[in-house]
């Protein structure tokens, strides 16, 4: 039977004593201020009434907005996988977000609630985190810059609509990703023997149509790499008067213009007609050397201006946050659902930050690998009560 306490070497007049009275210790106190943030946008339970709940009331442990919750802030905390919910659902501090005194939903009990979501529901949640994102502006912003980017998801044995990609080196998925700023809009999975553009027009047209609906006079502008260079982007970008940057992939025409210019600059801008157009358009060109040689790089533009100054908008190397859901299912359409989820769940915790009331403001967050890890709190339980003790 271990000792109450047990006496070390003093150093002066410093008594070192070890206590077993420590109570249950947790590291995921930031959730406790985001748990206050989410009951004041009542965001986890707007996000509830869009998912279906087949199950018979009477007879559920842990209701749905619970189990959404409980994804949410696990997410947050840096908890992607189900399994992790083995031990989280016994953690006092996630216990205290959801309001319960007892242990939470195991893995198997999520992982059926997320089998269950229909592709309609993460239509409509999609539409919530849009709908967050504007309410996010305290007025209409002049300008919105929307990042179309496509990232690998490695897959896990034989798994369907799995395809080895030549880029990746690896069987994966090909996810599409679109942030405006760090904020993510849109995740959405696809095979990766699809086009790198695959719907990226219909989602484009969805989001400038959703945009224009709240700011009339807001420029929207479309970025993407070489693999969105698409006819059905360019015509929609410049039949509604959408901006554009886009990279462009140089061929044997595009470098006879650098050449024919023989002027030594570092930018140019030309007209240029690929063969499938139906009008010439604006190229950018960037020439650098490196020790290679010369590395010409090319953008597509529908804007007006100073090559060097267009040229700034190209993609900035910006560090953001992609929480994908583990594609571990056996079924694809579940795998999709998942990620869909991961996306909005990781889209919805930036919105608890970035909308979070004035009165939490001044609390200081420490973002690590994009998560809300900002303490590390010891929780002693003494009858009913929960005292919390937080170690800077």
């Amino acid at each position: 039977m271990l000792p109450h306490s047990l006496q070390f070497s003093s150093l002066k007049k410093r008594i070192l004593q070890a206590q077993f009275s420590g109570g249950h210790i947790s590291s995921d106190s930031g959730l406790l201020l985001l748990g206050e943030i989410d009951k004041t946008l009542k965001l986890s339970g707007q996000l509830a009434e869009y998912f279906d709940d087949p199950r018979r009331q009477s007879h559920t442990q842990h209701d749905l907005k619970s189990m959404i919750q409980q994804r949410l802030m696990a997410i947050a905390a840096g908890y992607e996988d189900l399994n992790d919910h083995d031990l989280l659902r016994h953690d006092y501090a996630l216990q205290t977000v959801l309001d319960k005194d007892q242990p939470l939903a195991s893995s198997p009990t999520l992982h059926r609630m997320e089998a269950h979501v229909q592709r309609q529901s993460c239509v409509k949640a999609h539409q919530l985190l849009w709908l967050q994102f504007v309410k996010s502006f305290s007025a209409p912003p002049k300008q919105i810059i929307l990042d179309f980017d496509a990232s690998d998801i490695p897959v896990h044995s034989d798994q369907p609509e799995q395809f080895f990609h030549g880029y990746y080196d690896h069987y994966c998925y090909l996810s599409l990703y679109v942030f405006a700023g760090r904020f993510p809009l849109v995740t959405y999975l696809r095979s990766s023997y699809k086009d790198g553009a695959y719907h990226c027009a219909a989602i484009l047209r969805l989001l400038v149509s959703f945009l224009r609906q709240h700011w009339l006079d807001v420029q929207i502008i479309f970025r993407g790499d070489r693999g969105f260079c698409r006819q059905s982007i360019l015509k929609y970008c410049e039949r509604y008067k959408v901006g554009c940057i886009i990279g462009i992939t140089r061929n044997k025409q595009l470098k006879r213009e650098l050449k024919e210019t023989g002027q030594p600059r570092e930018y140019w801008d030309f007209l240029y007609q690929a063969s499938s157009w139906q009008c010439p358009r604006k190229v950018i060109a960037k020439l650098e050397i490196t020790d290679k040689g010369a590395n010409p790089r090319f953008l597509l533009t529908t804007f007006k201006g100073e090559a060097t100054d267009l040229y700034q908008l190209d993609i900035a190397p910006v560090e953001r946050w992609k929480a994908d859901s583990k594609t571990s299912n056996s079924t694809y359409s579940v795998n999709a659902r998942q990620v869909s989820i991961g996306g909005q769940i990781s889209g919805d915790y930036y919105s608890l930050l970035h909308c979070c009331p004035v009165k939490y403001k001044p609390v200081p967050l420490t973002a690590d690998r994009g998560l809300l890890e900002v303490m590390n709190t010891q929780l002693n339980q003494g009858g009913e009560d929960l005292s919390v003790i937080v170690y800077s």
